[in-house]
């Protein structure tokens, strides 16, 4: 038989799991349309933490562990799970002595924002939590006599967490990347419609770089072209665009995977962000994203291979 104080507190554990359920799903669905796996990360953090009541214990050890996902621009969401160890503290009652070790276990739906201009600031996050706080008794007899001290409560909370941490991305190393990662983009790709042709020709890759051109045909004239170099820069894989109308820009590699590669400079004003993804052996989707008029603003080109210009054989892995 259980009280009416247990089942409050039954009915709270339950609405506390709804809770962070509702708010998983939400930041699931919340995922960009052609975000991959690639583009999850993982934090670990290891530390000390602290009670703070009345007499508390010193403390003990800290870790937390996670995995994040990007939504648009500097925004992520994920999952953290942690367990803090608070320490213990001796309690004397009469003759009878009795131990307590205190716990905390959490699991945490943080939205993460990556600001680029607050310093040592690396992250900031926050969101809805499920805690379960834990007091272990332990005597050497007359147990009942600190019972008081016993906890086991699971409770909802919320979580802000300020993190002081490298704000760069952790480089794409070159190695095998230009040769065996990014070696999908190589050919010729077309996205055509009734008055315009987009176009890009990327090289096989040779001598740790790929070379590509494109262009934009209109109604018969040239309205746009870029020529781009990808190769290895300060240790991590480069992508150096040089288009007609704007100043040259090199994106560094944030991801990068045998079917997908995503490039990144958080200074440029637009696109921030350019990415190459192959969709079946003859397609290939091409995007560039960033803020643009108050807003947030994908440009998507969906590429068909098509022969190369001199007869250029289509390459075996593509067959």
């Amino acid at each position: 038989m259980t009280s009416l104080a247990d089942d409050a507190s039954i009915a709270r554990r339950v609405r506390a799991c709804v809770a962070i359920v509702f708010a998983v799903a939400g930041l699931a669905l919340a995922r960009p349309a052609h975000a991959a796996l690639a583009d999850v990360r993982g934090s670990l953090s290891i530390g000390y933490s602290k009670l703070f009541i009345a007499d508390a214990p010193g403390g003990n050890l800290s870790g937390a562990g996670g995995l994040d996902y990007p939504v648009m621009g500097p925004k992520r969401v994920g999952l953290e799970v942690g367990l803090h160890l608070l320490g213990s503290r001796a309690v004397e009652r009469g003759s009878l002595l009795a131990n307590v070790d205190y716990s905390l276990f959490e699991v945490v739906a943080f939205a993460h924002w990556i600001p680029h201009n607050l310093g040592p600031i690396g992250r900031i996050s926050v969101g809805p939590a499920l805690m379960s706080a834990r007091g272990e008794l332990s005597t050497s007899g007359g147990g009942a006599a600190f019972s008081d001290l016993a906890v086991e409560e699971v409770a909802p909370g919320a979580a802000l967490d300020v993190t002081v941490i490298s704000r760069s991305e952790s480089p794409v190393r070159v190695g095998l990347e230009v040769g065996g990662r990014v070696a999908f983009l190589e050919g010729c790709w077309e996205q055509t419609s009734e008055r315009q042709t987009v176009e890009e020709q990327w090289t096989a890759p040779r001598g740790g770089t790929m070379l590509s051109i494109g262009r934009t045909v209109r109604d018969g004239r040239l309205v746009d072209f870029e020529f781009v170099v990808l190769r290895e820069q300060d240790g991590v894989l480069a992508y150096e665009a040089h288009p007609s109308k704007q100043d040259p820009a090199v994106f560094t590699a944030r991801s990068a995977t045998d079917i997908r590669v995503v490039f990144e400079n958080p200074e440029h004003d637009f696109p921030k962000s350019v990415g190459y993804e192959r969709t079946g052996p003859d397609s290939l989707l091409a995007w560039i994203e960033g803020p643009r008029r108050g807003g947030n603003r994908r440009m998507d080109f969906i590429y068909k291979r098509v022969a190369c210009p001199g007869g250029a054989p289509v390459p075996a892995d593509a067959k």
